[in-house]
């Protein structure tokens, strides 16, 4: 292994912006990074450069997140809606929601607790959906702005 001071500052650069890249879900911001670079002793000149080789792989790395997020988060909320809609359809259920039977109130409270928490995973998959479609638009626009 090569030590600082025989590596070159290209070598420096292309070193630090994969590590930097490869931690990027880490930091919230620029100067999270530019704090932790400076931690490993480098100069601001080096820092700028590996932040201008870093910036668009990482809105490419957001873009393909967001992507992937809203593709689970729309397959999350057809699959709950789904799983409520057959346990609405079950036979009985009418029965159930009614409590013609004594003795049927545990059988209620358990059918509309899971009911009801479905219709919660059905909101969060769509917000969910919501936060990743701004987030792609997000980093899109800032891939175009090249």
């Amino acid at each position: 292994m090569e030590t600082t001071a025989t590596k070159t500052e290209e070598q420096i650069i292309e070193e630090n912006a994969a590590y930097m890249l490869g931690m990027y879900d880490l930091y919230r911001n620029d100067a999270e990074i530019v704090a932790a670079l400076k931690l490993k002793g480098l100069d601001d000149g080096i820092i700028q450069r590996i932040l201008e080789r870093i910036k668009m792989p990482s809105y490419e790395k957001r873009v393909r997140q967001a992507r992937r997020s809203f593709i689970t988060a729309s397959i999350m909320v057809v699959v709950m809606l789904l799983i409520a809609f057959l346990l609405k359809s079950l036979p009985g259920a009418d029965n159930i929601m009614k409590g013609e039977k004594e003795g049927e109130g545990m059988l209620r409270w358990l059918f509309k607790t899971y009911t009801n928490i479905y219709y919660y995973l059905v909101l969060l998959g769509v917000l969910q959906i919501i936060v990743s479609a701004f987030s792609y638009q997000k980093y899109k626009k800032l891939l175009a702005g090249k």
